[in-house]
């Protein structure tokens, strides 16, 4: 798994992105899974069997933990560790799979770039953000609002959610650096989350932090 980024912010978060380059057998050895995970990989599709075994291979590695006696999933479906005092958020697109701890609740996003985003980005842009909206860097846009929605979404961890209506975002400038702005998610009240968004290569990276 070629590393490609590795960085640790001033207020503890960690965020590594990793190239996944290996096959599922390697993944099957060295994670030494036990009978109810294989059983549980075998109820999904190649693709995310292996997106499932690198991400836990990935945690294990970075974290140094046992993934396998710490990782577990609240009713919603959100990952968090037994035990440890540090929040987590993993994603997956194609060829690559991140990682992000934080002392902070957090979620992030990473996908690749497909032009038919404009297809369903009437589903998740509201008009505000539609005003904003460089025509010029249109599908840019459509997957920087996707991936900070997404990112906020997972950092809020439970169901129910509208993007288009429970997930408000600040105008942002797209470059090919990394830029920060501010979004909000509001269901029985509302979350302000501080985002930071990037473009590399063809796909599209997200962080979102809880502002308390």
């Amino acid at each position: 798994m070629p590393l490609y980024r590795d960085r640790t912010d001033d207020d503890g978060t960690r965020v590594v992105i990793w190239e996944v380059s290996e096959q599922q057998e390697f993944f099957k050895e060295s994670l030494q899974l036990g009978f109810e995970e294989r059983q549980f990989i075998q109820t999904l599709n190649n693709k995310r069997q292996l997106e499932w075994m690198a991400s836990r291979y990935l945690m294990q590695k970075v974290m140094d933990i046992d993934v396998q006696a710490k990782l577990r999933k609240d009713k919603f479906g959100k990952p968090y560790l037994l035990q440890e005092d540090v929040h987590i958020s993993i994603s997956h697109s194609h060829k690559y799979s991140a990682l992000a701890s934080s002392p902070k609740v957090i979620g992030i996003d990473i996908q690749l770039h497909l032009d038919k985003i404009s297809r369903i980005a009437p589903k998740f842009i509201n008009e505000k953000e539609w005003s904003y909206l460089d025509e010029n860097q249109r599908i840019e846009y459509m997957h920087v609002i996707w991936g900070a929605k997404e990112s906020m979404y997972k950092a809020y961890g439970r169901k129910e959610v509208k993007f288009i209506e429970h997930i408000d975002l600040d105008q942002f400038y797209f470059t090919e650096e990394e830029f920060s702005f501010a979004g909000r998610l509001t269901k029985e009240k509302t979350y302000q989350y501080d985002l930071n968004a990037e473009k590399f290569d063809d796909y599209y990276f997200v962080i979102a932090k809880e502002r308390l």
